[in-house]
């Protein structure tokens, strides 16, 4: 499977709401607190202490508290709550992952194809299908394979998914419609939550896909069903959200970096922006790094108008560079120190980035920085907002003060310490030494003896 900044830059993967029915066998709410028949959502009244949730499995005493307090880890779709003095995400209904990251409900597009995929909450023991192809087993959603290289499904996707051409299929063929200079390709997909029987509780949403004249994925979603188009009285599910092409990776000496990893100060971050082959170009607008605590914000411009900012200069290792040696204008690096804000370790970077086409390629061209020529990507004028992108990112950065302190932050005694490859080295070369003198030592006894045998047999013939 793919990586998921493959997935974000290549697939698009988008993805809309979910939905949670207590009444459905297999999503529960939390004991003791009760479901009735009459109503979707769980009584969280009735729970041991005050909760919350869409099924009472937050305690609201937890949130908010503890290691949540100076930094939280969570997703939009996710609340952080204290579990042990450990930052914790309790994920609504609609998302899922370890910092809510992920929804339920995806569609990944591709030319001449889409990639679907339902993670349903709970434990789900239903189906999920192509509108009126439950019977086809290629037309149903399979559950997501361990990760390949071949597949085109999202390598963090959980759950079902489907992997199906817009046409030539049993499924049906997609008819495109052409307006406006976009084509747009949708299909319909039915949730069961019961393994036998299909119930006006269950969910129907419709993935949709659109290409501009020229093949560039502009938009992809889960969109509202026009309610004439219903079979039964299934719950039409929509989110119409625009498509970011911009894909985003974050490396430090070779590993990927993880908000929940730490990483020492001073260590090089590589942050690899890429766009997909129906884009021409790309710059990067600004960056901006920050403290991650609202209350008490803190912020650093990295970059500016699209050249580094001189209040970066302290962290910059290298300006934001196009791969390939300068050539690839679909791929930018930008290389920057480790570092974090007093208080806290946690650090935030929010990046605004500008994708351009063939027809407006000039606009992603290399800008003059500091009296560099073509040290930065892009022009200073105002551009469209339509075209920009925004991508945040989390990491951690510890000071590296482990055991031999100097009481400088970030710095061992390690130049007063004798490596182990030359401790080895030292007592293999006093072996050989102690034994050449030994070896040394001998020839002389036997020399010597040699010479007093010698000696005595001159006396006696004498």
């Amino acid at each position: 499977m793919k990586t998921l900044t493959v997935c974000v830059v290549a697939l698009l993967a988008h993805l809309a709401a979910a939905s949670f029915d207590c009444r459905r066998t297999s999503q529960t709410c939390t004991s003791p607190t009760t479901c009735s028949y009459a109503a979707s959502a769980c009584d969280c009244a009735s729970a041991t202490n005050p909760s919350q949730g869409h099924d009472c499995g937050l305690v609201t005493a937890q949130v908010g508290v503890g290691a949540c307090a100076s930094a939280d880890p969570c997703s939009t779709g996710g609340i952080c709550y204290d579990a042990g003095g450990t930052a914790t995400c309790y994920c609504d209904e609609d998302t899922y992952g370890e910092f809510c990251g992920l929804n339920r409900l995806a569609v990944a597009c591709e030319t001449g194809k889409m990639v679907i995929g339902v993670n349903p909450a709970g434990t789900f023991t239903g189906h999920a299908y192509i509108e009126g192809k439950r019977d086809e087993s290629s037309c149903n959603l399979a559950i997501v394979p361990t990760p390949s290289p071949g597949d085109s499904i999202p390598d963090d996707w959980l759950g079902y998914a489907l992997d199906l051409a817009n046409t030539g299929t049993s499924c049906g063929d997609i008819v495109a419609v052409n307006t406006a200079g976009k084509t747009e390709y949708t299909r319909t997909i039915v949730v069961q939550y019961e393994a036998d029987f299909l119930t006006n509780i269950d969910d129907l949403f419709t993935a949709k896909c659109v290409f501009n004249d020229a093949g560039a994925l502009v938009y992809s979603g889960i969109v509202k069903l026009d309610p004439a188009s219903l079979t039964g009285n299934l719950n039409p599910k929509s989110t119409e959200t625009e498509f970011s092409p911009v894909g985003l990776t974050v490396m430090s000496a070779g590993t990927p970096v993880v908000s929940t990893t730490p990483i020492v100060v001073g260590s090089e971050i590589v942050f690899t922006f890429t766009i997909p082959t129906e884009y021409e170009s790309m710059r990067i607008v600004t960056a901006v790094a920050n403290n991650t605590v609202d209350a008490s914000l803190k912020t650093l411009d990295v970059v500016t108008a699209s050249c580094m900012d001189a209040a970066a200069f302290p962290i910059a290792v290298e300006a934001p560079t196009r791969g390939t040696g300068g050539t690839d204008k679909r791929e930018i690096t930008l290389k920057l120190r480790a570092f974090h804000f007093d208080g806290n370790d946690q650090v935030g970077f929010k990046f605004t980035v500008k994708v351009c086409l063939t027809a407006n390629d000039a606009d992603c061209d290399p800008e003059t920085c500091n009296g560099v020529a073509a040290s930065g990507f892009g022009r200073k004028k105002r551009e469209a907002s339509d075209d920009e992108k925004v991508i945040t990112r989390y990491i951690t950065v510890r000071d590296s003060l482990a055991g031999g302190q100097d009481g400088q932050t970030g710095l061992t005694n390690n130049d007063c310490q004798i490596p182990g490859q030359t401790t080895v080295a030292m007592v293999a070369m006093g072996i050989v030494i102690f034994t050449l003198i030994i070896l040394c030592l001998v020839l002389i006894v036997r020399s010597l003896s040699r010479r007093t045998r010698s000696e005595s047999k001159q006396e006696l013939h004498a």
